[in-house]
């Protein structure tokens, strides 16, 4: 296994998208924050890291972190007539 074949299918439940950042350096992943607790995220890391380093041959290390957010947007509209 390499780091596009993880990159390409994901085999870890929640994970979302993977992206290899700085020349397959960091292992980005982005998973489902109503699927993975921070708990599961801290083991899912874990998992990885210790998949890499039992599969891929590589240098160095690879630094793989675990993003779970929540997105929440408002606009605010200009109506005609309202005062400032």
């Amino acid at each position: 296994m390499n780091l596009p074949a993880l990159k390409s299918q994901p085999s870890f439940a929640g994970v979302e998208k993977v992206y290899a950042i700085q020349a397959g350096r960091e292992l980005r992943i982005t998973v489902d924050q109503n699927t993975i607790n921070d708990e599961q995220s801290r083991a899912l890391a874990k998992q990885i890291a210790r998949r890499i380093q039992t599969e891929i041959r590589y240098s160095g290390r690879i630094k793989v972190p675990i993003i779970r957010e929540t997105r929440i947007i408002a606009y605010a509209r200009y109506l005609r007539g309202t005062a400032c």
